[in-house]
């Protein structure tokens, strides 16, 4: 008799690193779980009603809520999880298509049993459409981290490395910084920049300067341990973690000092929340305000001063090793569940509520698509023509595709573009849930 608890964690890309480090590195050391990660298209009733607890992460359509709705009427424990501001995601962000399904995330937020996320700040946002909720922070599994912290070498020969999942996280300084690079990369012409990252993640400023030669660009890496192999391998000095001071940052966690602490890579940090409660400056890193005398003074620092260096790593990996151990994620998920097994799933909405919710929701997505289904073929010729054009490194072009390519229209074009029956599965889920809806009505 298997008497794990089952587990479900519905997403809209099983891909997703936060999956990855959220929740596939964590369930995958508890021994009492089973689980399984599955995008929201392809959850049937049968994995709903096998399951103990369903966990929606990062969810925005309507097809999730569809399953919500199976879950809460089957009783089922559902939980939310959320590790950014997705109720506010700025315009520059590739994660602005999130502001089109604000709506269908907050209804998530009110209808499940238990929100999930990773840092105080982001609790007491989200606070406000659910009281039940949890912080689980981000931790990185001792599998990952270095066995040792390596001896530097003293060399003029320096890898800087930047690595940024979407666009590059400033906007107001962004100028600053590029000229920083630009005097730092004439003054040390062995010096190399590695960039992880989307290709409009900023290098329209890049390609501005002479020094794109010097810049090894990586296509942003999926895998999450592949990623953290990739910071262990290749040489990487100093890590640069520029942050724009921005109220959506602010909720933002600090992944990124565990990652490179725990891959031995000394950091310099813009001087902004989530860092300015984590780095001591001068201990475990650097902090700098966003402008180019501050940059270039702390990263000359490091350059020539290898002691500091060093003393930065040490006490950085300590610091990870105490208080960012994947274990801490192991053993808070073990007793929340246990808890929740114990009192179950809260009371439940009723039906009509979560009907009408979904109603909502369908006909918001099926207008939406109607009408991106007459503009189609212009939009990917646009997004053609762009691209044609970027091959000249067309600055203004650049920025234009991106925010072409971070517009809701674009990406529904083509979705439809490759599934063409999308339309038809619309309209038959805005017929099916208005005739439920009717029939709910007469009872």
């Amino acid at each position: 008799m298997n008497d794990k608890r089952k587990i479900i964690i519905i997403t809209p890309d099983p891909l997703l690193p936060s999956t990855q480090l959220r929740f596939i590195e964590v369930f995958s050391l508890i021994e009492e779980i089973d689980y399984i990660v599955i995008d929201e298209k392809s959850v049937s009733y049968e994995h709903v009603v096998s399951a103990d607890v369903i966990i929606f992460q990062r969810c925005y359509s309507p097809y999730g809520l569809l399953i919500l709705n199976i879950a809460k009427k089957l009783r089922k424990i559902s939980i939310y999880d959320m590790d950014d501001n997705l109720l506010e995601v700025p315009k520059e962000s590739a994660g602005y298509i999130f502001n089109n399904y604000k709506y269908i995330i907050q209804l998530f937020l009110k209808l499940v049993d238990y929100v999930t996320c990773s840092t105080i700040r982001l609790k007491e946002l989200l606070i406000q459409n659910n009281e039940n909720i949890i912080i689980i922070e981000n931790t990185l599994s001792s599998e990952l981290f270095i066995k040792s912290v390596k001896e530097k070498s003293d060399t003029k020969k320096i890898n800087l490395l930047i690595s940024n999942s979407d666009y590059f996280k400033l906007l107001n300084s962004k100028i600053d910084f590029f000229s920083y690079l630009s005097q730092l990369f004439t003054d040390y012409p062995e010096l190399t920049l590695y960039y992880i990252g989307s290709y409009t993640a900023g290098e329209d400023y890049m390609f501005s300067y002479d020094f794109k030669d010097r810049i090894k660009f990586i296509d942003f890496i999926h895998d999450y341990r592949t990623y953290i192999s990739f910071l262990q391998n290749n040489e990487i000095d100093i890590a640069l973690v520029p942050l724009e001071n921005k109220e959506f940052h602010n909720y933002k966690s600090n992944i990124k000092y565990i990652e490179f602490s725990a891959s031995g890579i000394p950091a310099i940090y813009s001087k902004v929340v989530p860092y300015l409660e984590i780095i001591k400056h001068n201990e475990n890193g650097l902090l700098v305000n966003n402008n180019k005398e501050e940059w270039y003074q702390a990263t000359v620092e490091l350059i020539n001063n290898l002691e500091l260096r060093q003393k930065i790593i040490n006490h950085a990996y300590e610091d990870i090793k105490e208080n960012y151990d994947i274990e801490i994620s192991c053993s808070k998920w073990q007793k929340i569940l246990n808890e929740f097994m114990f009192k179950g799933s809260l009371a439940p909405e009723t039906e009509e509520n979560i009907i009408y919710s979904l109603q909502r929701g369908f006909y918001q997505e099926h207008q939406d698509v109607n009408r991106i289904t007459k503009q189609k073929d212009i939009l990917i010729q646009k997004q053609n023509d762009f691209i044609k054009e970027l091959e000249q490194r067309d600055i203004k072009k650049t920025q234009q595709l991106h925010q072409l390519q971070q517009s809701k229209a674009l990406i529904v074009a083509r979705n439809l573009e490759k599934y063409p029956w999308i339309v038809q599965l619309f309209q038959m889920g805005f017929r099916i849930l208005n005739k439920t809806y009717s029939i709910l009505r007469k009872r």
